[in-house]
Order: C-alpha cells, then structure tokens, then sequence
C-alpha cells in the first residue's frame, strides 16, 4: 500500500505545487498571511524563478527593484497550490498515521520535508495559519515525528535476529 500511494502522490506532483511548497519554507509569517487571506503580498526579487515556477509565468521585474509585488489574483493561486500539496500529502500520511502503511518506507521517502539544515519543516508556518494541528492531522504528527527522530541520537536497529 505504501509504494502505491508514494506512486500516486509522484504522479500527482507537479512543478508547481512542489515549488509553492519550496516557496512556503522560505516566507516570512506576514507573507504567508497575506497568501493565505488572498492578498496582495511583496515578496523578495530573490524568489524570483521559484515564484515564476510556483504561477508558471514570467514575472516581470526592474534591474534594481529588492521586491516583487504580488496582486490578489497570483496570491490566490499560490495559496490554492498550497492547500493542493498539503491535501494531498494528507492523504498519504493518513495512511501513514493510522498504520495502514508501511511506515518506514513512507518515513523513507517523505522524509526531505523536515530538515532543519536546509529550513524544511513541512510547511509549518502555513500549517500555523490553518490551524494545522487540527486541519492537517496527519502531516502534524509526522514532522512530529520526524522532529522527534532528529533531536534523538541515531542509536540504529537492533541486530537481525534479535
């Protein structure tokens, strides 16, 4: 069941919904608000090729400009790319969650989203905002999880046979 729904959740990935992810591990609080309430946001020229991934259009910017102003339109489409990934990442790891899958392969796999090295954490942010803790329970209790992996000493698998 674990490689069919990894399969599933691969073939529904697409560009831009991986990147509006990428994108929501790299705003502050305040932009994310605005995302999330449909409204205008100014956003970081440095964000530049991940914003015109996550709309998969060109965005227009001056040589000096530090910002990319955002209107309420393109605000709503990240916000709605958002909620895509993380619904259905939700459903992978209700599976996960409620032990009807094999829990260290979708560990395995889904592992890349809590990395506090490279500031992955599931969105939480975003998740903070909707009240992630109720409206995403699964993807709570995994980077739970992961988090709690993380701060313990690696102590590896016990010995075949034992």
């Amino acid at each position: 069941m674990a490689i069919n729904l990894l399969i599933h959740f691969d073939n529904s990935l697409e560009q831009s919904t991986s990147s509006a992810r990428k994108l929501m591990e790299e705003l502050s609080k305040e932009q994310i608000k605005h995302i999330y309430n449909h409204e205008p946001v100014e956003i970081e020229i440095t964000h530049k090729n991940l914003i015109q991934a996550v709309l998969d259009e060109p965005i227009e910017s001056k040589e000096n400009e530090k910002f990319i102003n955002l209107d309420s339109i393109k605000s709503s489409k990240i916000r709605w790319l958002t909620v895509k990934y993380l619904n259905l990442l939700e459903t992978v790891l209700e599976a996960w969650n409620n032990g009807i899958a094999d829990s260290d392969i979708i560990k395995t796999q889904l592992r890349y989203l809590y990395s506090p090295k490279d500031s992955s954490k599931g969105m939480e942010t975003f998740r903070e905002i909707v009240d992630g803790k109720n409206t995403y329970p699964a993807i709570h209790a995994f980077i739970s999880s992961l988090k709690k992996e993380h701060d313990q000493p690696n102590e590896g698998k016990p010995p075949i046979g034992k």
